[in-house]
């Protein structure tokens, strides 16, 4: 159970949205939703739970394209009335933290029978 939990926690954050953007080739720096990020530096916009990256050119002095990743579904399932399990909900993090560890964890509490429901969890 907890192997399958931290190996969701880390395929969830893996597989986030990725983005790439050239419209600001050839500038000094990049600037994402107001926030300037320099040429070959990688930063976390305040308040934003996302990496961006101003990547540049051969020269390294220009602006080649921008790229970022954000946070992809990080599902738990848990065993409705569990207390083993319910111990392991977190509260939601800020975005403010460094990525990935500001993701947000959604909890799904499954019932036995539910297509859900892990048959290993009956062996305990």
């Amino acid at each position: 159970m907890h192997a399958w939990l931290i190996l969701s926690a880390i395929f969830g954050a893996a597989f986030g949205a990725v983005f790439q953007d050239s419209s600001q080739k050839g500038k000094s720096w990049c600037t994402y939703n107001g926030f300037k990020i320099g040429v070959n530096q990688r930063a976390q916009p305040p308040g934003e739970c996302e990496i961006v990256r101003c990547l540049g050119d051969r020269t390294g002095k220009k602006v080649a394209f921008m790229s970022g990743e954000s946070c992809g579904p990080n599902v738990w399932p848990l065993r409705k009335g569990n207390k083993e399990d319910a111990k392991l909900v977190k509260p939601t993090p800020s975005p403010d933290i460094p990525f990935p560890n500001c993701c947000p964890i959604t909890y799904m509490f499954v019932e036995r029978g539910s297509i859900y429901w892990d048959p290993r969890w009956d062996e305990r």
